[in-house]
């Protein structure tokens, strides 16, 4: 299961701030966040304001290229960028481990259970190649050997 959630990067600036281009004027920081988090195409909320943290600007982006470090004192604005991250929800160790002890205990099951079949395989080849081969003793018997004349 995947829930995203917003890496903070304060003190940073974007190209492409453009009064005319925000998606949200005269909005908290907390508001620009959330309107990113509920539309999966943006990848970064970008938080521009003066003097009032609850009225500043929003910048909501489809893509985004590299930041910049924000001078408050040179730009006159204090910025922050919130980058959208894919937090991985782990479910309990305890559920992982009997899984895969599970997975281990069949995969060893199955080989075992291979070998063994090979082993019996062989066993019952062997002995089907030495009956053919054997000759029955009568074959000896029958036989008179010539003895030798003195």
């Amino acid at each position: 299961m995947q829930e995203n959630g917003l890496l903070p990067a304060h003190d940073v600036s974007y190209f492409s701030y453009a009064y005319g281009a925000a998606n949200f004027r005269r909005i908290d920081g907390e508001s620009c966040k959330q309107a990113c988090l509920k539309n999966c195409s943006f990848r970064a909320a970008l938080f521009q304001y003066s003097g009032n943290v609850s009225d500043g600007n929003c910048f909501l982006q489809l893509q985004l290229f590299s930041l910049q470090n924000n001078r408050p004192s040179t730009s006159h604005y204090n910025s922050s960028a919130y980058i959208k991250v894919q937090n991985i929800v782990v479910s309990p160790a305890s559920s992982n481990t009997k899984k895969r002890g599970v997975g281990i205990g069949i995969s060893i099951g199955i080989i075992g259970a291979g070998l063994i079949a090979s082993l019996i395989g062989g066993m019952i080849i062997g002995y089907v190649r030495r009956k053919r081969h054997q000759f029955p003793f009568a074959f000896f018997c029958n036989r008179s050997v010539p003895h030798p004349e003195r």
